[in-house]
C-alpha cells in the first residue's frame, strides 16, 4: 500500500509542479506582451515624430523607413507572444481538469505580477530532501515488495502442514445417521515439495533477479534525484546572486539618469546637426 501511495503522491507532485510552471510561464508571457504593447506605442510615437521632422527638413526619408521597419518588426512579435499566452492558458485548464474554453472563469486572462521566487535557499540537507521525493519512496517500496516475493518463493521449499476440521452438526441438520453427531473430527495432512524442487529453485532465482533489478532501479533513481537536487540548489544560489547584481546595476543606472539635466527636466536633447539645422531654418 505504501508503494501505491508513493506512486500517487509522485503523480500529484508532478501535476502540481507542471501547473506551477505553466502559471509562471503564463505570467511571464503576459508581462512580455504588455512590454511589447508599450514599446509599440513608443515606436508609433517615434515614427510620428520622425515624419514630422521629415516635414520640417530635420530628418531624411531613410530615418522614416527605419522607424517604420522597427515598428513593423515589433508588431510582428506580438502574435507569437499571444500564442504563447493562449497555450499556457489551455495548459493550465487541462491540468486543472477543465476544458480550454472555460479558462476565462479562472481569472487568468488578465495580466498579473510574476510570482517572486524564494529569497534564500532552503536549509535542508540533500539526504533529507532525497527522502521526501515520491519517486525514491516508490522505488524503495518496489524493493521491499520484491524482497517479500523472494521470501515467499523460498518458503515453497519447506513442507506444508494442513489441519482439516469437520463438524458433525452438519449431518444432524440433514437428518442422516452418523456416529459423529455434535462432535468434531480432525485430520492432519502434510505435503513435501520433493518433485517440484526444480520449479521452486527457478522461481527463487527469478524473484532474486527481480529484486536485484529493483535495487538497481532504486540506486539509479537516487542518483538522478541527487543530481536534480544539486542542480536546483545551484540554480537558486546563482539566481539570487544574479538578481542582487542586476538590482545594483539598475540602482546605479537610475542614479546616473537622475544626475543628468535632460532626465531631471524631462527634456529631449536633439543631435547637434539637428540643432544647427533648426537654427538655420529659424534664421531663414
Amino acid at each position: 500500500m505504501s508503494g501505491k501511495q508513493s506512486a500517487l503522491n509522485e503523480v500529484r507532485l508532478a501535476l502540481a509542479a507542471n501547473t506551477a510552471a505553466a502559471y509562471i510561464d503564463l505570467r511571464w508571457a503576459q508581462a512580455q506582451l504588455q512590454i511589447l504593447r508599450d514599446n509599440e506605442q513608443i515606436r508609433a510615437r517615434a515614427l510620428k515624430l520622425t515624419q514630422q521632422r521629415l516635414h520640417y527638413g530635420l530628418s531624411s526619408q531613410l530615418d522614416v523607413a527605419r522607424a517604420q521597419n522597427q515598428l513593423d518588426d515589433l508588431q510582428a512579435q506580438i502574435p507569437r507572444v499571444q500564442t504563447v499566452v493562449q497555450h499556457q492558458l489551455s495548459l493550465i485548464a487541462v491540468y486543472s481538469g477543465r476544458t480550454p474554453e472555460s479558462v476565462d472563469s479562472l481569472l487568468l486572462a488578465d495580466a498579473r505580477d510574476i510570482p517572486a521566487p524564494a529569497q534564500r535557499v532552503p536549509q535542508t540537507l540533500p539526504s533529507e530532501a532525497l527522502l521526501r521525493r515520491p519517486e525514491v519512496r516508490t522505488a524503495y517500496a518496489a524493493v521491499e515488495q520484491r524482497a517479500a516475493e523472494v521470501g515467499v518463493s523460498k518458503a515453497e521449499r519447506y513442507p506444508k502442514f494442513k489441519l482439516n476440521l469437520a463438524d458433525g452438526l452438519l449431518a444432524s441438520y440433514l437428518g442422516l445417521p452418523t456416529l459423529t453427531d455434535n462432535l468434531f473430527s480432525g485430520a492432519l495432512s502434510a505435503t513435501s515439495p520433493i518433485f517440484n524442487a526444480g520449479r521452486i529453485s527457478a522461481n527463487i532465482d527469478a524473484s532474486e533477479s527481480r529484486m536485484r533489478e529493483s535495487q538497481l532501479d532504486l540506486r539509479q533513481t537516487m542518483l538522478q534525484a541527487l543530481k536534480e537536487i544539486e542542480d536546483n540548489r545551484s540554480e537558486l544560489v546563482n539566481g539570487a546572486v544574479q538578481v542582487q547584481r542586476l538590482g545594483g546595476a539598475l540602482m546605479h543606472r537610475t542614479m546616473r539618469c537622475v544626475c543628468r539635466p535632460s532626465c531631471t527636466k524631462g527634456g529631449v536633447q536633439l543631435p547637434r546637426r539637428a540643432r544647427r539645422a533648426g537654427g538655420v531654418f529659424a534664421r531663414r
